[in-house]
């Protein structure tokens, strides 16, 4: 394994790599995170076809943050240095579509990028700060395509119509689940994807993960998920997956400025934590154990509530609630059916002693798992002295 201590992230690996163009040193999956990151900016006046406007151009004209940020102004910093290096500089972006509908609930974005001598990349966002944005996510636990997954779908096969190039499919959190739909059901177009890279995003539905289409394209998907992942862990995770190093704790593990990498490659971690493996056996038994028309229910109304106490706001909003949206909420609460309000209690309590039985469960298991780790290990040492 790396050392630890020598690492950096991806603005180091621009250092690193950016100035080898693709011709020199071909796409990796650092590259695919990278664009994956950039999909998450708001582009003005892109072109609606091929091949679109050079990176260095854009950055050239201004780039503005969509929103008082610091995750903003840091993802901004990030393109400025690739639109600086000869790797990056020349790639043309364009088709950058973006749908957000609380009446559909859909949340959706995708922008295309055309790499000099490399492949065509469908970047495709992830969640967004919207509270539409992040019920869609939850939507996944009952429901298949949602609403971005159809829209992902049409969008590969739109762009893909215009170009002859290779095909990268790339996306952070959600933006990941989106681009393994995509590339699952592309069909014939499969024999043209060389990478679909997911960082850190949910997995799929029983269905799509167990099809003979997943199972065909499931060489070229690359699933990054950091050590404390919770959210690259939900649904039918990818079974093949790395495991990358982060300076963050937590959920903050989800942001890919914290994830470590050295020259070409992510700096590996073993293992999920503990934490991790807790949070996903809990949510997976728990959705299990609810049926699809209760879980739905549910989302129904946690984002219903959200959205009385947030109004016009975004999910990076929630520290702050005015005391009319506080009593809107409330009434809504108690107008709901007796049967409804114990439906999500019992499921709550349900997913709590499922978390604890876990918990309790990992603690007894774990000294158990050291103990015979450590027999085998005499054993094995044993073994080899009588050999000698």
């Amino acid at each position: 394994m790396s050392d630890p201590k020598n690492f950096g992230n991806v603005n180091d690996y621009l250092l690193w790599r950016g100035d080898l163009k693709v011709s020199e040193v071909p796409w990796c999956t650092i590259d695919s995170l990278l664009t994956a990151i950039l999909s998450y900016q708001q582009f003005d006046n892109l072109p609606d076809s091929l091949p679109g406007v050079p990176l260095k151009e854009l950055v050239a004209g201004g780039l503005k943050p969509n929103r008082d940020a610091p995750s903003e102004t840091q993802r901004i910093e990030m393109i400025e240095r690739m639109a600086a290096q000869p790797r990056f500089a020349n790639m043309r972006l364009s088709m950058q579509e973006s749908v957000i509908s609380a009446d559909l609930a859909t949340q959706f974005s995708a922008v295309t990028c055309m790499v000099e001598d490399g492949p065509c990349v469908i970047a495709y966002r992830g969640t967004d700060h919207t509270l539409v944005g992040w019920k869609e996510d939850f939507m996944m636990s009952y429901c298949s395509p949602i609403p971005a997954q159809t829209s992902a779908l049409q969008y590969l096969n739109h762009v893909a119509s215009l170009t002859q190039q290779p095909l990268v499919l790339t996306g952070h959190s959600k933006g990941g689940n989106l681009a393994s739909y995509a590339g699952a059901k592309a069909g014939s177009l499969q024999k043209r994807i060389i990478e679909v890279a997911s960082f850190d995003g949910p997995g799929l539905d029983d269905e799509t993960i167990s099809s003979e289409d997943y199972l065909s394209l499931q060489p070229v998907v690359h699933s990054v998920i950091p050590n404390g992942s919770i959210v690259g862990l939900l649904m039918n995770f990818h079974p093949v997956y790395t495991v990358v190093q982060s300076t963050a704790v937590g959920l903050f593990q989800h942001d890919a400025f914290t994830w470590k990498i050295m020259g070409g490659s992510f700096i590996q971690a073993e293992e999920t934590t503990f934490t991790s493996q807790l949070m996903n056996e809990t949510v997976h038994q728990w959705l299990n154990t609810a049926s699809p028309a209760e879980i739905q229910s549910f989302v129904e109304i946690l984002f219903t509530t959200l959205e009385k106490l947030y109004p016009n706001r975004g999910a990076e909003d929630l520290y702050e609630i005015k005391a009319s949206n506080a009593l809107d909420a409330a009434s809504y609460i108690r107008s709901l059916q007796s049967g409804t309000r114990d439906m999500i209690v019992s499921l709550l309590q349900s997913l709590f002693m499922i978390g604890r039985d876990n918990y309790l469960q990992m603690i007894l298991q774990k000294p158990l798992q050291n103990v015979l780790d450590e027999f085998n290990n005499r054993i094995l040492k044993a073994s080899q002295k009588g050999k000698e």
